[in-house]
Protein backbone atom coordinates (compact mmCIF):
# COMPACT_ATOMS: atom_id res chain seq x y z
CA UNK A 1 0.00 0.00 0.00
CA UNK A 2 1.18 3.50 -0.72
CA UNK A 3 0.05 7.30 -0.21
CA UNK A 4 -1.17 9.31 -3.33
CA UNK A 5 -1.67 12.92 -3.30
CA UNK A 6 -4.19 15.38 -5.71
CA UNK A 7 -5.41 12.33 -7.55
CA UNK A 8 -7.71 13.43 -10.40
CA UNK A 9 -10.70 15.44 -8.90
CA UNK A 10 -12.91 13.18 -11.38
CA UNK A 11 -11.45 10.10 -9.71
CA UNK A 12 -11.44 11.64 -6.47
CA UNK A 13 -15.60 13.02 -6.64
CA UNK A 14 -16.65 9.44 -7.76
CA UNK A 15 -14.63 7.75 -5.04
CA UNK A 16 -16.39 10.00 -2.50
CA UNK A 17 -19.73 9.27 -4.11
CA UNK A 18 -19.55 5.12 -3.96
CA UNK A 19 -18.25 5.48 -0.21
CA UNK A 20 -20.66 5.49 3.28
CA UNK A 21 -19.04 9.16 3.86
CA UNK A 22 -20.54 10.51 0.69
CA UNK A 23 -21.24 14.54 1.32
CA UNK A 24 -20.82 17.62 -1.17
CA UNK A 25 -17.83 19.08 1.03
CA UNK A 26 -15.54 16.55 -0.21
CA UNK A 27 -16.49 17.40 -3.52
CA UNK A 28 -14.65 19.04 -6.04
CA UNK A 29 -17.30 21.38 -6.48
CA UNK A 30 -17.65 22.66 -2.92
CA UNK A 31 -14.04 22.54 -2.46
CA UNK A 32 -12.72 24.50 -5.31
CA UNK A 33 -15.25 27.67 -4.27
CA UNK A 34 -13.48 28.06 -0.98
CA UNK A 35 -10.05 29.81 -2.37
CA UNK A 36 -8.54 28.00 0.48
CA UNK A 37 -5.53 25.66 -1.02
CA UNK A 38 -6.17 22.17 -0.49
CA UNK A 39 -4.78 19.05 -0.82
CA UNK A 40 -6.61 15.26 -0.74
CA UNK A 41 -4.45 12.24 0.07
CA UNK A 42 -5.45 8.77 -0.68
CA UNK A 43 -4.34 4.92 0.38
CA UNK A 44 -4.01 2.70 -2.50
CA UNK A 45 -3.07 -0.87 -2.86
CA UNK A 46 -0.81 -3.22 -5.32
CA UNK A 47 -4.00 -3.17 -7.61
CA UNK A 48 -4.03 0.64 -7.57
CA UNK A 49 -7.53 0.59 -5.77
CA UNK A 50 -8.36 3.45 -3.36
CA UNK A 51 -8.96 2.57 0.17
CA UNK A 52 -9.45 5.32 2.43
CA UNK A 53 -8.80 9.27 1.83
CA UNK A 54 -8.80 12.64 3.38
CA UNK A 55 -8.94 16.38 2.55
CA UNK A 56 -5.84 18.71 4.13
CA UNK A 57 -6.19 22.29 3.59
CA UNK A 58 -3.10 24.53 3.58
CA UNK A 59 -1.41 24.33 7.22
CA UNK A 60 -1.56 27.89 7.90
CA UNK A 61 -5.42 27.60 8.59
CA UNK A 62 -7.28 25.77 11.01
CA UNK A 63 -10.89 24.26 10.19
CA UNK A 64 -12.32 26.90 11.67
CA UNK A 65 -11.05 29.49 9.51
CA UNK A 66 -12.52 27.05 6.38
CA UNK A 67 -15.87 27.56 5.29
CA UNK A 68 -16.22 23.37 5.12
CA UNK A 69 -17.46 20.92 7.70
CA UNK A 70 -16.55 17.29 6.89
CA UNK A 71 -13.23 16.72 5.38
CA UNK A 72 -12.49 13.19 5.55
CA UNK A 73 -12.34 10.19 6.78
CA UNK A 74 -13.02 8.37 3.16
CA UNK A 75 -13.27 4.39 3.05
CA UNK A 76 -13.88 2.51 0.58
CA UNK A 77 -17.02 0.57 0.97
CA UNK A 78 -15.63 -3.03 0.59
CA UNK A 79 -13.80 -2.05 3.92
CA UNK A 80 -16.43 -3.39 6.32
CA UNK A 81 -15.12 -4.91 9.19
CA UNK A 82 -14.06 -2.58 12.43
CA UNK A 83 -10.26 -4.71 12.19
CA UNK A 84 -9.63 -3.71 8.50
CA UNK A 85 -10.62 -0.19 9.04
CA UNK A 86 -8.57 0.47 11.96
CA UNK A 87 -5.89 -1.34 10.06
CA UNK A 88 -6.08 0.71 7.03
CA UNK A 89 -6.30 3.95 9.07
CA UNK A 90 -3.41 3.05 11.29
CA UNK A 91 -0.64 2.50 8.30
CA UNK A 92 -2.90 5.84 6.68
CA UNK A 93 -1.48 7.98 9.52
CA UNK A 94 1.45 6.65 9.91
CA UNK A 95 2.18 7.51 6.43
CA UNK A 96 0.50 10.87 6.37
CA UNK A 97 1.93 11.76 9.25
CA UNK A 98 5.44 11.46 7.74
CA UNK A 99 4.36 13.80 5.59
CA UNK A 100 2.10 16.23 7.28
CA UNK A 101 3.36 18.31 10.38
CA UNK A 102 -0.13 19.25 11.06
CA UNK A 103 -3.05 17.26 10.43
CA UNK A 104 -6.99 18.49 10.79
CA UNK A 105 -9.76 17.09 10.08
CA UNK A 106 -13.49 16.46 10.84
CA UNK A 107 -14.57 13.28 10.08
CA UNK A 108 -18.08 12.09 8.80
CA UNK A 109 -20.89 10.82 11.20
CA UNK A 110 -20.40 7.68 8.64
CA UNK A 111 -16.86 7.14 10.32
CA UNK A 112 -17.19 6.20 13.76
CA UNK A 113 -14.69 4.26 13.90
CA UNK A 114 -11.17 6.27 14.89
CA UNK A 115 -9.53 3.83 17.16
CA UNK A 116 -6.99 4.23 14.64
CA UNK A 117 -6.50 8.18 16.05
CA UNK A 118 -6.63 7.59 19.88
CA UNK A 119 -4.06 4.89 19.41
CA UNK A 120 -1.56 6.61 17.39
CA UNK A 121 1.60 6.65 19.06
CA UNK A 122 -0.26 4.69 22.24
CA UNK A 123 2.93 3.39 24.01
CA UNK A 124 5.33 6.51 23.60
CA UNK A 125 4.21 8.85 26.02
CA UNK A 126 7.17 11.37 24.28
CA UNK A 127 5.61 11.68 21.04
CA UNK A 128 2.57 13.46 19.81
CA UNK A 129 -0.87 12.19 20.15
CA UNK A 130 -4.10 13.49 18.41
CA UNK A 131 -6.61 15.17 20.26
CA UNK A 132 -10.08 14.47 19.51
CA UNK A 133 -13.52 16.82 19.76
CA UNK A 134 -17.21 15.28 19.75
CA UNK A 135 -19.61 16.95 17.85
CA UNK A 136 -22.88 16.59 16.70
CA UNK A 137 -25.47 16.90 14.13
CA UNK A 138 -29.02 16.20 13.59
CA UNK A 139 -29.57 14.07 10.44
CA UNK A 140 -33.79 13.71 9.47
CA UNK A 141 -34.18 10.88 7.01
CA UNK A 142 -36.86 11.49 4.51
CA UNK A 143 -36.58 8.48 1.99
CA UNK A 144 -40.11 7.54 1.38
CA UNK A 145 -41.26 10.54 3.76
CA UNK A 146 -44.72 12.98 2.92
CA UNK A 147 -46.30 15.81 4.83
CA UNK A 148 -47.81 13.95 7.03
CA UNK A 149 -44.55 12.12 8.21
CA UNK A 150 -42.78 15.60 8.39
CA UNK A 151 -45.90 17.14 10.59
CA UNK A 152 -45.48 14.01 12.99
CA UNK A 153 -41.69 14.48 13.10
CA UNK A 154 -41.90 17.84 14.46
CA UNK A 155 -41.90 18.52 18.03
CA UNK A 156 -44.89 20.46 19.38
CA UNK A 157 -43.92 23.87 20.03
CA UNK A 158 -42.01 24.21 15.90
CA UNK A 159 -45.95 22.58 15.39
CA UNK A 160 -47.31 25.81 16.87
CA UNK A 161 -44.88 27.86 15.40
CA UNK A 162 -45.95 26.29 11.62
CA UNK A 163 -49.59 27.06 12.49
CA UNK A 164 -48.77 30.33 13.34
CA UNK A 165 -47.01 31.05 10.16
CA UNK A 166 -50.14 29.40 8.14
CA UNK A 167 -52.57 31.59 10.29
CA UNK A 168 -50.19 34.53 9.39
CA UNK A 169 -50.49 33.78 5.39
CA UNK A 170 -46.53 33.44 5.15
CA UNK A 171 -46.03 32.18 1.78
CA UNK A 172 -42.29 30.49 0.66
CA UNK A 173 -40.43 30.81 -2.81
CA UNK A 174 -37.25 29.50 -4.49
CA UNK A 175 -35.67 32.46 -5.15
CA UNK A 176 -31.63 33.18 -6.58
CA UNK A 177 -31.72 36.94 -4.66
CA UNK A 178 -28.57 36.35 -2.08
CA UNK A 179 -28.58 39.48 -1.40
CA UNK A 180 -31.77 38.95 1.01
CA UNK A 181 -30.35 35.71 2.37
CA UNK A 182 -26.90 38.00 3.35
CA UNK A 183 -29.25 40.59 4.72
CA UNK A 184 -31.45 38.67 6.58
CA UNK A 185 -28.31 36.61 8.14
CA UNK A 186 -26.64 39.64 9.19
CA UNK A 187 -30.06 40.79 11.18
CA UNK A 188 -30.03 37.23 12.87
CA UNK A 189 -26.70 38.54 15.04
CA UNK A 190 -26.52 41.24 17.41
CA UNK A 191 -22.89 40.72 16.99
CA UNK A 192 -20.18 41.05 14.49
CA UNK A 193 -20.77 38.03 12.13
CA UNK A 194 -17.89 36.09 10.80
CA UNK A 195 -16.21 35.78 8.35
CA UNK A 196 -17.13 31.77 7.67
CA UNK A 197 -20.63 33.15 7.85
CA UNK A 198 -20.29 35.91 5.58
CA UNK A 199 -19.06 33.89 3.12
CA UNK A 200 -21.66 31.36 3.44
CA UNK A 201 -24.35 33.57 2.61
CA UNK A 202 -22.52 35.17 0.05
CA UNK A 203 -19.96 33.17 -1.99
CA UNK A 204 -21.26 30.15 -1.50
CA UNK A 205 -24.60 31.33 -1.91
CA UNK A 206 -24.21 32.52 -5.28
CA UNK A 207 -21.60 30.05 -6.34
CA UNK A 208 -24.14 27.15 -5.53
CA UNK A 209 -27.13 28.72 -7.29
CA UNK A 210 -25.13 29.41 -10.45
CA UNK A 211 -23.95 25.80 -10.40
CA UNK A 212 -27.18 23.74 -9.26
CA UNK A 213 -26.10 22.53 -6.05
CA UNK A 214 -27.74 25.10 -4.00
CA UNK A 215 -31.09 25.70 -2.95
CA UNK A 216 -32.10 28.99 -1.37
CA UNK A 217 -35.97 29.77 0.09
CA UNK A 218 -37.26 33.12 1.19
CA UNK A 219 -40.58 33.26 3.41
CA UNK A 220 -42.50 36.81 2.73
CA UNK A 221 -45.34 38.61 4.45
CA UNK A 222 -48.70 39.22 2.53
CA UNK A 223 -46.53 42.48 1.89
CA UNK A 224 -44.03 40.56 -0.05
CA UNK A 225 -41.52 41.60 3.07
CA UNK A 226 -38.80 38.97 3.30
CA UNK A 227 -39.06 37.55 6.65
CA UNK A 228 -36.91 34.81 6.95
CA UNK A 229 -34.29 32.71 4.39
CA UNK A 230 -32.36 29.67 4.46
CA UNK A 231 -29.77 28.08 2.43
CA UNK A 232 -29.46 24.39 1.53
CA UNK A 233 -26.68 22.71 -0.47
CA UNK A 234 -27.68 19.19 -1.98
CA UNK A 235 -26.45 16.29 -3.53
CA UNK A 236 -27.87 13.15 -5.50
CA UNK A 237 -29.02 12.01 -1.88
CA UNK A 238 -28.26 14.17 0.71
CA UNK A 239 -29.45 18.26 2.00
CA UNK A 240 -27.17 20.59 3.58
CA UNK A 241 -28.73 23.11 6.55
CA UNK A 242 -26.41 25.61 5.53
CA UNK A 243 -27.26 29.16 6.34
CA UNK A 244 -30.98 31.12 7.64
CA UNK A 245 -31.46 34.28 8.56
CA UNK A 246 -34.47 36.08 10.13
CA UNK A 247 -35.48 39.69 10.76
CA UNK A 248 -35.59 38.92 14.99
CA UNK A 249 -38.52 41.75 15.41
CA UNK A 250 -41.20 39.11 12.86
CA UNK A 251 -40.12 35.93 14.52
CA UNK A 252 -42.78 35.89 16.34
CA UNK A 253 -44.79 35.31 13.18
CA UNK A 254 -43.43 31.94 13.06
CA UNK A 255 -41.66 32.90 9.97
CA UNK A 256 -38.00 30.78 10.52
CA UNK A 257 -40.02 27.56 11.33
CA UNK A 258 -42.52 28.03 8.21
CA UNK A 259 -39.30 28.43 5.99
CA UNK A 260 -37.08 25.13 6.99
CA UNK A 261 -40.65 23.24 7.08
CA UNK A 262 -41.10 24.06 3.21
CA UNK A 263 -37.67 23.98 2.36
CA UNK A 264 -37.81 19.92 3.37
CA UNK A 265 -41.35 19.49 1.65
CA UNK A 266 -39.37 20.55 -1.45
CA UNK A 267 -36.50 17.75 -0.95
CA UNK A 268 -39.26 15.35 -0.51
CA UNK A 269 -40.89 16.19 -3.67
CA UNK A 270 -37.22 16.25 -5.34
CA UNK A 271 -37.09 12.31 -3.47
CA UNK A 272 -34.00 13.46 -1.06
CA UNK A 273 -32.94 10.91 1.16
CA UNK A 274 -31.55 12.30 4.21
CA UNK A 275 -31.59 16.62 5.52
CA UNK A 276 -28.58 17.03 7.92
CA UNK A 277 -29.12 20.03 9.29
CA UNK A 278 -24.88 20.26 9.87
CA UNK A 279 -24.15 20.64 13.38
CA UNK A 280 -26.40 21.00 16.39
CA UNK A 281 -24.04 22.47 18.97
CA UNK A 282 -24.96 25.21 20.88
CA UNK A 283 -28.25 25.24 23.05
CA UNK A 284 -30.40 27.72 20.95
CA UNK A 285 -29.18 26.40 17.54
CA UNK A 286 -29.41 23.03 18.58
CA UNK A 287 -32.82 22.99 19.73
CA UNK A 288 -34.38 24.51 16.87
CA UNK A 289 -32.43 22.05 14.89
CA UNK A 290 -33.20 18.76 16.54
CA UNK A 291 -37.50 20.37 16.93
CA UNK A 292 -37.76 18.84 13.24
CA UNK A 293 -37.08 15.64 14.63
CA UNK A 294 -34.54 13.45 13.18
CA UNK A 295 -31.51 12.00 14.92
CA UNK A 296 -28.83 13.21 16.60
CA UNK A 297 -25.32 12.08 14.85
CA UNK A 298 -21.76 12.25 16.67
CA UNK A 299 -18.84 13.12 14.25
CA UNK A 300 -14.89 14.27 15.29
CA UNK A 301 -12.99 17.15 15.19
CA UNK A 302 -9.38 15.43 15.31
CA UNK A 303 -5.81 17.50 14.85
CA UNK A 304 -2.57 16.71 15.70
Amino acid sequence: MQIEKNINSIIWDKFVEQSNQNNIFCKSIYLNNLNVKYENYVLIDKDKRILIGIILFDEKYSLIDVSTFYSGLILAKNITSSHKQTEVCSFFIEKLTKLRKKIDIRVHYNSNNIRSFQWHNYFDEEKNKFSIRPFYTNCLNIENFNKNNLDKSLNSSRLQEIKKARKNKLESKISNNVNILDQLNKLTYKRERSNNEKILSNQIAEHSLKNNYGSLLITEDSNKEPLAASLFLYDNNNCYYMVGGSNPNKRSTGAPSINIYDHIIIFIKNKKKVVDFVGANSPQRGYFKTSFGGELKIYFEIKI
